[in-house]
């Protein structure tokens, strides 16, 4: 009879330990089940950039002085200095290297000999590639077209005779855009323009440009 008891007890302990351990397996088993779906449910973080953050509005003030070359239309040649003012604005073309940009300018008038005094205004529109040179120095190349307003005083021995010319011109331009700050830049540039038709007085022009620039 003892004998029959301990068999028994015996029984009971490996079925109870048995049970134990396949209850735990499959608790184990469940909890990776539902680590697993978990993970699989889960949607993977992409950085998102919109392409619009990286564009910069560019504008800036500046001082210009140049050199002015004309033709009136008896044939006669003049050419002299011009100071002015210019305002601008641009707008990145999807890259920091390229840049499209307008611009004002108006001169005030100045006496390009003795005998002419001129009065100048100017629109242009360009494309602008900027290469950085370093952390704060970047070199612009600059090509476009320009619509200019002449208007001449020429003085003569019947008097004073006043001419007008609307003049069509291709710029090319060349200059440095140096940092303050990210926002704020100092730039120089020297710039050609030639006009491109030939019956009309404004003939080509050289000019210096000393800028404040704003870039947000």
């Amino acid at each position: 009879m003892f004998s029959n008891t301990k068999v028994l007890v015996l029984f009971l302990a490996l079925s109870t330990s048995t049970w134990a351990q396949s209850d735990n397996q499959d608790y184990i088993n469940y909890d990776s089940i539902i680590k697993d779906l978990t993970a699989s449910t889960k949607i993977p973080s992409t950085s998102y950039q919109d392409p619009f953050d990286m564009i910069k509005i560019h504008g800036g003030l500046g001082l210009v002085g140049s050199y002015t070359s004309i033709t009136t239309a008896t044939g006669e040649h003049y050419s002299g200095f011009q100071r002015g003012l210019e305002a601008k604005l641009g707008i990145d073309l999807f890259s920091p290297l390229w840049r499209a940009e307008g611009a004002l300018r108006s001169f005030l008038s100045s006496q390009l000999e003795k005998a002419v005094h001129a009065t100048l205004n100017e629109f242009y529109l360009r494309l602008l590639y900027c290469n950085p040179v370093s952390q704060w120095v970047k070199l612009r190349f600059g090509m476009g077209v320009a619509a200019r307003y002449m208007a001449l005083n020429l003085n003569q021995a019947a008097g004073v005779v006043k001419q007008e010319s609307s003049t069509p011109a291709s710029i090319l331009s060349l200059g440095l855009e140096m940092a303050i700050t990210q926002e704020l830049s100092i730039g120089a540039e020297l710039a050609y323009r030639s006009t491109l038709v030939t019956e009309i007085y404004d003939s080509e022009m050289t000019d210096v440009t000393l800028s404040l620039e704003t870039h947000f």
